[in-house]
């Protein structure tokens, strides 16, 4: 019997794509194992230099069908703190993995890239999205957001929530980007940044997952588009703290 080296299902024959989910180990998408495209996951990944804090947002994608409505939807969430990153990636294939095959992850590499290196390691280039930020990035991620939430985009109701622990995940998230500050530099640079003593992994998470997911969006076939992470002539100048803000309290639960 060989086991699967993706989703480590028992049996490769019968793994995660064999039953209408997704597969990134070679063999399968090399085409012996048909894949269905209806289910696609979309992960932000937000390690901390200091291994202080780590958030981790998922994202489903439905398959493309004209007329029916393609937006992301909000699978899962979590944050942890102090955990080494094996034990990270421990988690992640053991609890999420196995419940949500990551099609696509899309990770803060700017100051940490021990994570990155191990996923890419495991799961391949294809398949990780490491993002350097800087200010071009940072305002992008921003704008991808506002996109994406113009487009329908709805939270969960978080008080409807059954598991407690991932409602707090959740209101913690948004209150989370709701807390972030346009802050203009005395070089008149301009750049969001979270309040001194605050977090904004999970919010960093959100973002990145929202990026992986616009990929899918503009790419109505299926795979994501394979573009740089890491541009720097991007000009925002029309995008600002009023345009994103209103847009976020609009859509929030909370």
């Amino acid at each position: 019997m060989k086991v699967c080296v993706n989703c480590e299902f028992e049996d490769h024959n019968n793994c995660l794509m064999k039953q209408g989910r997704e597969c990134a180990c070679e063999e399968c998408r090399a085409g012996k194992i048909e894949a269905k495209p209806n289910y696609r996951f979309v992960y932000g990944l937000d390690p901390a230099s200091k291994n202080d804090y780590f958030g981790c947002v998922i994202h489903q994608i439905p398959e493309y069908v004209i007329g029916v409505p393609h937006l992301p939807q909000l699978r899962d969430l979590f944050n942890i703190r102090f955990l080494p990153f094996d034990k990270i990636l421990e988690k992640l294939q053991s609890e999420y993995f196995v419940k949500y095959p990551p099609s696509l992850m899309v990770i803060d590499y700017t100051n940490e890239k021990t994570l990155t290196d191990l996923l890419v390691e495991r799961y391949g280039e294809f398949r990780v999205d490491p993002v350097k930020f800087n200010q071009g990035t940072k305002l992008g991620l921003k704008q991808d957001g506002l996109s994406v939430l113009n487009m329908g985009y709805q939270f969960p109701n978080w008080k409807k929530v059954e598991d407690k622990q991932r409602a707090e995940w959740g209101m913690e998230l948004e209150r989370q980007l709701l807390s972030e500050q346009l802050v203009t530099r005395p070089n008149k640079t301009q750049s969001f940044e979270h309040p001194v003593g605050d977090h904004n992994d999970l919010s960093t998470a959100w973002e990145l997952s929202i990026k992986g997911c616009m990929k899918y969006l503009l790419n109505k076939g299926g795979s994501p588009i394979v573009e740089s992470s890491m541009q720097e002539d991007t000009n925002f100048d029309e995008m600002s703290q009023d345009d994103l803000l209103p847009e976020l309290k609009r859509f929030s639960h909370s």
